[in-house]
């Protein structure tokens, strides 16, 4: 789910940065521990 997120939003990505691809990893993380 998360990765479609992310491929369908790659300027959402591109405006946060950094910062924005690592909290979308730490998101990723936590929805596969989950």
């Amino acid at each position: 789910m998360m990765k479609a997120l992310v491929h369908q939003g790659p300027g959402r990505m591109a405006w946060k940065g950094r910062a924005g691809a690592a909290r979308a990893q730490a998101i990723e993380f936590i929805v596969e521990a989950a």
